[in-house]
């Protein structure tokens, strides 16, 4: 129903809200070792990002039809910065977090050449992966853009629990 659908959007735009403001203070965190921290942000960032697209895709409703979308006319609210926020991070939760084709990943290959036995060979050899993590800027702007849109479905949630509760 669109109700049920409704109300998992609002809970996928609140759980990005609150695992921001994970990230935002782990980010300040001295306490935390840094290979921790890294570690917990990405976790914490990839979800967020999962969670916040999981709001304008399709899908199946758990009554077994098609998903309700976000509203449109409350997306075409949005300033113009914060529908670029919204775009951005759809396209990063599409090219970077769903899948891997994008820019927003370098994987460098390095070998160590050492002579083996007279004849020159392959002793070792290293990668090390770069990824583009949000930062303490990109994390605010996700947070307020997921805390507008989900305050903007409390308005229709509500109508249609008191449609319910009128029947």
């Amino acid at each position: 129903s669109e109700l049920a659908d409704l109300i998992t959007m609002k809970q996928d735009l609140d759980l990005v809200v609150r695992t921001c403001d994970e990230v935002i203070g782990l980010s300040s965190a001295v306490e935390i070792p840094v290979g921790e921290k890294v570690f917990a942000v990405r976790a914490l960032w990839e979800a967020a990002i999962i969670a916040y697209g999981r709001s304008f895709v399709g899908g199946v409703s758990a009554g077994g039809g098609g998903r309700t979308r976000y509203p449109v006319a409350v997306l075409e609210q949005l300033n113009a910065t914060d529908l670029a926020v919204h775009k951005h991070f759809l396209e990063l939760r599409q090219k970077h977090v769903g899948h891997r084709v994008n820019d927003w990943t370098r994987v460098l290959i390095t070998g160590v050449l050492l002579p083996i036995g007279g004849e020159r060979g392959v002793l070792q050899v290293g990668t090390k992966t770069l990824s583009v993590v949000g930062g303490p800027s990109s994390t605010e702007d996700l947070r307020r853009v997921a805390l507008t849109l989900g305050e903007s479905l409390g308005p229709r949630i509500d109508e249609l629990s008191a449609q319910i509760l009128a029947w």
